[in-house]
């Protein structure tokens, strides 16, 4: 069963996400069909995931993220990247797509569990520890994300379970 193993509010500095991305239909995410996975396994063989770890100078975190945003309620579809944290002056790579990631205050969750469950349960644990601890969703950010981090996301625990960090902007509620 996942669980909140830590948390943590962060000051984000101005920041650029560069990756690639899909706008996918938020139900298919919860299902069987889920593109997602999918997806990160084209970034990997199509090279995404290399031209962004040849970025060392540029990158502000060397961990892979699934940045979500650009959320629309009529479609429910929202935009999902896979990349990587830079910093704001680095360049966009032909191919590639950027967001800005405006300062803020982050809430970050590490949320432990199998791989299996942890995906769909990071959003929903995060926002109730963030609630918990006196926080709330700053809606003006319109940002979520994924951090995968070696090693808690890249080496499993000895029952097989891993931790996602979850980052979700904050303000003191």
């Amino acid at each position: 069963m996942p669980e909140v193993v830590h948390w943590e509010v962060k000051e984000i500095p101005l920041l650029k996400v560069i990756g690639k991305s899909v706008r996918p239909h938020f139900p298919d995410i919860q299902g069987p069909n889920n593109p997602l996975p999918v997806f990160w396994d084209q970034c990997f063989a199509d090279g995404t995931m290399g031209v962004l770890d040849g970025m060392v100078e540029q990158q502000w975190d060397p961990g892979y993220v699934g940045w979500m945003g650009e959320w629309d309620d009529t479609s429910q579809t929202f935009l999902y990247m896979v990349g990587m944290l830079m910093h704001p002056d680095a360049p966009v790579p032909a191919g590639f797509v950027d967001r800005v990631v405006e300062p803020c205050q982050a809430f970050v969750a590490w949320v432990h569990g199998p791989e299996s469950s942890v995906y769909m349960a990071t959003h929903p644990l995060t926002e109730q520890a963030m609630k918990e601890q006196g926080y709330s969703y700053d809606n003006a950010a319109g940002w979520s994300m994924e951090l995968y981090n070696c090693p808690r996301f890249t080496e499993p625990d000895a029952n097989g379970e891993i931790i996602i960090d979850y980052y979700l902007p904050c303000r003191k509620a």
